[in-house]
């Protein structure tokens, strides 16, 4: 929405002003918001990239034959 369409509708000088500043207020508050969830997200996709990196490190390891050997060390005791 701009002045223009404001005007072609017949509306006057102070009313559109009224108009545009209340719209300004809602843009601003939807942008406040937009860029508060932007930074969650950035948080929480680099805890997904750390996350990803830790879990590179036990690529390969066969969990139940640790599982076992704990068992094994255990019962020897």
């Amino acid at each position: 929405m701009d002045r223009k369409f404001l005007e072609t509708l017949g509306l006057e000088k102070e009313t559109i002003d009224k108009v545009l500043d209340e719209a300004s207020k809602d843009i601003g508050k939807q942008k406040a918001a937009i860029d508060a969830k932007t930074e969650e997200l950035k948080t929480a996709n680099a805890t997904i990239n750390q996350l990803q990196e830790a879990a590179k490190q036990f690529k390969g390891v066969d969990v139940a034959a640790l599982q076992q050997q704990i068992t094994d060390l255990q019962a020897r005791r």
